[in-house]
């Protein structure tokens, strides 16, 4: 496509500034399966993960910032269409306030209950049940990596995995572990037991503490939504229900905190296994 002054993109009718900005939107996203990626940790760990950018868009701001200049050589050394923006313009179209001046365009990743690996004797899976906060659900795909989950399930209702939030959020460990979204809780459930995993629920009035319950072998570990926890069917549904021991002054820990808290003990418990 032809640039504007033969340098720069600086024009809002750019069909290349038109479909990222059009990316910032849930209903563009599910319409396009596309989504926008921003920052060069993320990009990088994109890469380095085998996920290539339909195209990057990026201003001089990049180049004074640590690896830019080395990731948009990268970028054009490996093929990937690069254009550069305008710096106000980059800006309004970045998702973020303070961008780092470089955006990837990419395609969602296609995946099905089916892609889980059912038949691994140490799956462990990570079930986001209705996690709303786009903060809360990007921490806990980070650490869910981190911890060694082998996928992620998002319940319908949850927040869009792919919002620009959750994407910074995860620091590029979106690139790095598979998400599945709007899974019916009924759909998620049904295979847990035809593939005979123990789910255990994370619940404030768990009849176990975190550290008593068995998590190894074939495991789905359930956190609930930030304000109302799990749905009824996943709580019903529970092999185990454990807790975190909490001061009475305190309600309730932060979801992506909780979570990580059980993905720590998760590993913890496996590599003590291993150990014997």
């Amino acid at each position: 496509m032809k640039l504007e002054k033969g340098k720069y993109i600086y024009s809002f009718e750019n069909n290349f500034i038109k479909r990222a900005r059009a990316l910032k939107r849930s209903k563009e996203r599910e319409n396009r399966g596309e989504f926008i990626a921003e920052g060069i940790r993320v990009i990088t760990e994109g890469l380095s993960s085998g996920f290539f950018p339909c195209y990057v868009l990026y201003c001089d701001n990049v180049e004074e910032v640590n690896g830019g200049r080395e990731l948009l050589t990268e970028l054009k050394f490996k093929g990937i269409p690069c254009y550069k923006v305008e710096k106000k313009l980059f800006t309004r179209t970045a998702a973020t306030e303070k961008p780092q001046g470089v955006l990837g365009v990419y395609k969602i990743p296609s995946m099905s209950i089916n892609d889980i690996p059912w038949n691994d004797p140490e799956l462990f899976l990570l079930i986001a049940d209705n996690v709303s906060d786009p903060g809360n659900l990007g921490t806990i795909i980070r650490t869910a990596f981190s911890c060694g989950c082998t996928s992620i399930v998002c319940t319908k209702g949850s927040v869009d995995a792919y919002n620009p939030k959750v994407i910074r959020s995860t620091a590029g460990m979106i690139f790095k572990i598979p998400v599945l979204e709007n899974v019916e809780s009924g759909l998620i459930i049904e295979y847990l037991h035809e593939n005979k995993l123990k789910l255990v629920a994370a619940d404030l009035q768990g009849e176990k503490m975190y550290f008593e319950a068995d998590l190894n072998g074939k495991i789905a570990l359930a956190v609930g939504n930030e304000s109302r926890g799990l749905s009824k069917d996943i709580y019903k549904s529970a092999d185990e229900r454990a807790r975190i021991p909490i001061t009475e002054k305190s309600e309730s820990l932060n979801v992506s905190i909780a979570a990580g808290i059980f993905l720590s003990e998760v590993l913890r418990q496996r590599y003590m296994r291993k150990k014997r």
